[in-house]
C-alpha cells in the first residue's frame, strides 16, 4: 500500500460482509493493519472466522465476526448495530458478499436459482447498506464500496453466468445512483470491478457440463486476460482500502475496474 500512510485508518471502524475468505479476509486484514477496527460477516465457517480474528486481534486493535444469512434483513440488520454500538460507529462499509452460485444456461435457470443470484449479489448490498448508511449520514462521514465483477460489462455472455451479470449491473447502477445522491453528505460510494481473482470461490461453484470444470473456466480466462493471469485477492483488496481511504476523497460514483486489462 504505497499509496497509504502507516495509521491511514486509525480511530476508523470498518465493516466487512463474506469477510472470512477470499476478497473480503484480505480487505479486513488490511483495513486492521492500517489502523481500523473491523467487523466481518459469515454465513458457516466458524473456524475460518475464529482463525481470521486471531489474525485481526494480533494487529491490536477491536475486532469481531458475526455470522448470519446476507440476504435476511433482520440478520444483517443485526450485524451492522453490533459494529455500531460496539464500535461506536461506522465509518467503511465493503459489500464484498456474492458469487455465481450455478452456472447454467439462460433457459435452464429456473426462477428459484434466478432469485438466489440476485438476493446474493444484490439485496444482500442492498440491505448492508440500508442499516449501515444513516449512521454514516449522521456523522456526516463515511465510505462504502461495492465489489462487483466484469460480467456486469460482458453480461456473463459464453460461461453461464448471465443471472449474476445482471445482478452486478444493478450494483453498479446503485452505487452510482446512491453516490450522486449523496455527493454532498460527506459520505462516498464507489465500486471495483473485478475480473478472474485467485479465490476459493471457484470451486464453490456449480458448474453445467457446456462450461466444463472450474480449472476449465480459469484456464480460458486467464488465457483472454491480456495480464494472462488472475488477480489475487490483496490486489484487488488495495484497490478497495483506497477508495475508502482519504486519499480518495474526490472520488464517489466510481467503477474501477481491477481486471488485469479486461
Amino acid at each position: 500500500m504505497t499509496l497509504l500512510r502507516d495509521g491511514e485508518f486509525d480511530g476508523r471502524r470498518a465493516m466487512i460482509t463474506g469477510g472470512t475468505s477470499g476478497i473480503g479476509r484480505a480487505c479486513a486484514l488490511q483495513f486492521a493493519r492500517l489502523g481500523a477496527d473491523v467487523l466481518v460477516t459469515y454465513s458457516r465457517d466458524d473456524e475460518a472466522a475464529a482463525g481470521l480474528l486471531t489474525e485481526l486481534n494480533g494487529f491490536g486493535h477491536r475486532a469481531r465476526a458475526v455470522r448470519g444469512d446476507a440476504t435476511d434483513a433482520r440478520a444483517v440488520e443485526s450485524a451492522v448495530q453490533v459494529g455500531i454500538s460496539e464500535f461506536g460507529g461506522l465509518d467503511v462499509l465493503v459489500n464484498n458478499v456474492g458469487g455465481v452460485i450455478k452456472r447454467v444456461p439462460f433457459l435452464e435457470c429456473g426462477e428459484e436459482l434466478w432469485d438466489q443470484i440476485q438476493a446474493f449479489n444484490l439485496r444482500s448490498a442492498y440491505l448492508a447498506t440500508r442499516f449501515a448508511l444513516p449512521a454514516m449520514l449522521e456523522q456526516k462521514r463515511g465510505a462504502i464500496v461495492n465489489v462487483s465483477a466484469f460480467a456486469a460489462r460482458n453480461g456473463g455472455a459464453g460461461n453461464g453466468s448471465i443471472p449474476y451479470g445482471v445482478a452486478k449491473a444493478g450494483l453498479e447502477a446503485m452505487t452510482i445512483g446512491l453516490a450522486r445522491e449523496n455527493a454532498d453528505t460527506g459520505v462516498r460510494i464507489n465500486a471495483v470491478q473485478v475480473g478472474l481473482v485467485d479465490t476459493p470461490l471457484h470451486e464453490k461453484t456449480e458448474y453445467h457440463p457446456k462450461y466444463g470444470t472450474a480449472a476449465d473456466f480459469r484456464s480460458k480466462v486467464a488465457l483472454n486476460t491480456p495480464m494472462h493471469r488472475a488477480a489475487r485477492a490483496d490486489e484487488v483488496a488495495d484497490a478497495i482500502v483506497y477508495l475508502a481511504s482519504e486519499a480518495a476523497s474526490y472520488i464517489t460514483g466510481a467503477v474501477l475496474a481491477v481486471t488485469g486489462g479486461l
